[in-house]
């Protein structure tokens, strides 16, 4: 096996590159991996932009995205006839399109670390030895990552020939006969995305449908703008709209409109379509025990909140257990500000740990925080107005959230 090679500068070969993106993505419950996003591109994107210098490049399957112009795009035929079928096709693509290039860069469509190991590999094909095929990565168990790596496009050339059908084929059938050269590499290079751990691992939380978006927008709040859901979810307010004329037109949602204010709410049966899709994501992304874990963790702290927020609007009296909360007495309204600053900490780690499984999650720490500041200048009703994005507010839509998410029912025991 062979060290890294050392990197002085971008390596001055000719290549062109055959990137494979028609898996089925069984294990993603059929999510077509090219589509899954790091850093704000999808994976296909960045392997594209990785490997702009090709003199050609060859997508093969059916992309989800736009390309840019001039990239290729083929099919194995018959589709889904698997990686080596996939290799095949492609090079049959550069072939018929009169692509001269010495070598061919093989690379799947679910490699997160590509950026880092594309120099690697043009850097130790430039060091091949004229006998040796190519090189390869090897994962941490020594098993070569046939689809990340490159091969003389004579050698590959042979190699598809020997190989007569290559539907079904597996890799190693394909490429296995060659002489290769096997680079090690940290496992942030070599990893691959085969189930959503490793999505969620490599790629971190993958944003969610925009369709359950807008719906759950509207469970969370109760009722909601279209303006209010696209700033929460960052999402177009133009989009949010359509979304939300197709659900009323489905009978999800409903509007109403009185007195100059108006705004959307969800319907029986949105509220199951929403419950619905939430149910899906979870058992999708295999994230149910983090946000059931989370959920527990949280039931304490609700408690406690709900305690503080009672002392903060009743300070009782002899003779008036109810009495309101007249806040002239500053040190309870300060306990009851310290016992809000110190749920803010843990509402942080829970929401942190939601965030790291679903983005959606993102932003109820912030959103708390920046409600306590107000108060901390003054502005009292930031702790329990329900007209403003107060602690209050923020607090219960995160209740509600996780109640919606774990498809619990208010008064079932569980909230």
């Amino acid at each position: 096996m062979s060290d890294l090679p050392e990197m002085t500068g971008p390596p001055a070969i000719r290549y062109a590159v055959i990137v494979l993106a028609g898996g089925r993505g069984s294990r993603l419950g059929g999510v077509d991996k090219s589509v899954l996003i790091l850093e704000g591109r999808t994976l296909l994107e960045r392997l594209l932009d990785a490997t702009s210098a090709a003199v050609a490049q060859v997508v093969v399957g059916d992309p989800a995205v736009p390309l840019r112009p001039g990239v290729l795009v083929t099919q194995e035929d018959p589709p889904a006839g698997g990686p080596a079928a996939g290799v095949v096709a492609g090079l049959a693509a550069l072939q018929t399109a009169g692509v001269d290039a010495p070598w061919t860069l093989v690379l799947a469509c679910d490699l997160p670390g590509a950026a880092d190991g594309i120099p690697l590999l043009l850097a130790a094909a430039m060091e091949t030895e004229p006998a040796t095929d190519g090189a390869c990565f090897v994962d941490a168990t020594g098993r070569r990552q046939w689809l990340f790596g490159i091969y003389r496009t004579a050698s590959l050339a042979r190699a598809a020939a020997a190989l007569g059908d290559p539907n079904g084929q597996p890799m190693g059938r394909l490429l296995g006969p060659l002489t290769l050269t096997d680079l090690a590499a940290p496992p942030e290079v070599t990893a691959d995305i085969d189930t959503w751990p490793d999505a969620i691992q490599w790629l971190g939380p993958q944003p969610s449908d925009p369709e359950l978006l807008v719906l759950h927008g509207v469970r969370v709040a109760g009722v909601a703008t279209a303006a209010a859901i696209g700033a929460r979810w960052r999402l177009p307010e133009l989009d949010v709209t359509e979304l939300l004329l197709d659900a009323e037109a489905r009978g999800w949602v409903s509007h109403y409109s009185f007195a100059g204010a108006g705004g959307w709410s969800l319907t029986g049966a949105g509220r199951a379509e929403n419950e619905r899709l939430l149910a899906a994501e979870l058992d999708r992304l295999d994230v149910r025990p983090v946000v059931e874990r989370a959920h527990e963790d949280f039931l304490p702290l609700n408690a406690r909140f709900l305690r503080a927020v009672t002392d903060w609007q009743l300070r009782p009296q002899p003779g008036d257990a109810l009495a309101a909360n007249d806040h002239t007495d500053w040190r309870w309204d300060e306990r009851v500000l310290v016992t809000l600053g110190h749920l803010g900490t843990a509402l942080a780690d829970v929401s942190g740990r939601l965030a790291g499984v679903l983005g959606r999650f993102d932003g109820y720490a912030v959103r708390y925080q920046s409600a306590l500041r107000r108060v901390d200048r003054g502005e009292r009703r930031w702790v329990d107005d329900v007209g403003i994005d107060s602690c209050h507010t923020v607090w219960m839509q995160l209740h509600e959230d996780l109640n919606a998410t774990l498809g619990i029912q208010r008064g079932d025991g569980r909230t």
